[in-house]
Order: C-alpha cells, then structure tokens, then sequence
C-alpha cells in the first residue's frame, strides 16, 4: 500500500470513529450509557478498598495501564483500587470468593480475599503471558492460560 493510500485509510477511519459518541441514528432510541464508567484515572500509590466490602457483591475489572479497578455490583460505584500490576489481564474467582488477577508481563497469578487489598499468594506461571483463568468449583483446582511462546502455542 503506498503512502498516500494508507493516510486515506487512516483518515477514513478516524472519520468512521469519530461519529461512534454521535446522537442515536434512528428517532426514538437513548444514547448509548455504559452500565459502569470508571472515573479519571485515581493515582494512588497502594492499593485501596471501601469499608466494608467484604460483604458486598463485587465486580473486579482489569485495566492495562496495571490497576484493577473494584466496583460495587450491580450499582457500579467504584469501591476500591488494586495496584501494582504490570498488565492485569484476567480474572476468575473460587467458591470462597477469593479473586485471582493474572498478570500478563509479569506471568503471575495472585490470589486476593474477597475486598481485600494485598495478594494472599502470588503463583508464578510457566510459559509466558498469563492471560486468563478459571477455577473448578468442585475441585478448586486453579486453570489459567498463557499467550504462548515463539516456538508454540499457549497452554
């Protein structure tokens, strides 16, 4: 693609998704309004909870700038705060409620309480890039899968 046809297209497409927070097309329909919206990015320096969240319902959201942003579910106020991250990238609970965070640079699984704020255990992975999880309720066997390496597929 030469030069001039791949600016076209980049323009094309900022075009195409600049029109995305536009009014609703058709008359009648509401604007679109996220479920929860995650407020300016809170710099802290440690990780953070409200009182009292243990008994709560919670929603845990993994965000690559190395946050987890913990939210009241299903009000979506945020709640809390976990940090010290390099990319967050999945996440899966057991039946006790104890989340597990992988950590996708890092190839890491830590295990926080339920509304707590420091991990209990942090699990390394083999492979490279922990990527998602999942916990076997019956067994409470903990699954996680990685990005894979060069020579291979993940596992």
């Amino acid at each position: 693609m030469t030069f001039s046809r791949y600016a076209v297209a980049l323009c094309s497409a900022a075009a195409l998704l600049g029109g995305c927070g536009g009014a609703p097309s058709a008359p009648g329909v509401p604007p679109f309004v996220p479920a929860v919206t995650r407020p300016a990015r809170i710099d802290v320096l440690k990780s953070w909870m409200a009182a009292d969240t243990r008994k709560d319902n919670l929603l845990y959201v993994t965000i690559t700038d190395g946050t987890v942003d913990v939210y009241s579910y299903p009000q979506g106020e945020l709640q809390g705060q976990l940090t010290g991250f390099s990319t967050p990238y999945g996440s899966c609970t057991d039946k006790k409620g104890d989340v597990y965070i992988t950590d996708f640079t890092k190839n890491t699984v830590a295990e926080y309480a339920h509304g707590g704020t420091s991990a209990m255990r942090t699990l390394s992975v083999p492979g490279s890039g922990a990527f998602a999880c999942a916990v076997d309720r019956a067994s409470g066997d903990l699954a996680v899968t990685t990005a894979g390496t060069v020579s291979g597929d993940g596992a």
